[in-house]
């Protein structure tokens, strides 16, 4: 299960850049659950061409995702973000400014674009 949710997760990022034949296969694999024998008479292929696809595209998706690194990073924005809100959640009142500005700063990776600041 962990290992299907994982390429759910690198097929939602990367599997756009896959080709058609690859990207259809594996979709009908993680979406549909579709057997190989279900996924060759959709597309018109044998069960071997299914089954093929689908490992051309796993290889090909962990090779993105080493070569890029997005979901891994995404992972760790989700949380860095997540220990922010437990902090958030574990203020009492009164809350000092110096509390708020110690949290704020902790966004601040986030709120940059292209080595910008948002806004400038």
């Amino acid at each position: 299960m962990e290992r299907l949710y994982e390429l759910a997760r690198l097929y939602d990022l990367y599997g756009g850049l896959l080709r058609e034949k690859q990207r259809e296969c594996l979709r009908l694999h993680i979406a549909e659950d579709f057997s190989l024998a279900e996924i060759g008479g959709e597309l018109g292929i044998t069960r071997q061409a299914a089954h093929d696809n689908i490992r051309r595209a796993e290889r090909a998706l962990a090779e993105m995702e080493e070569a890029l690194g997005l979901c891994a990073r995404q992972e760790a924005q989700e949380r860095a973000l997540a220990a922010i809100c437990a902090e958030l959640n574990a203020l009492e009142e009164p809350i000092t400014c110096a509390q708020v500005r110690a949290i704020a700063e902790k966004f601040e990776p986030y709120m940059e674009i292209d080595g910008k600041e948002a806004g400038e």
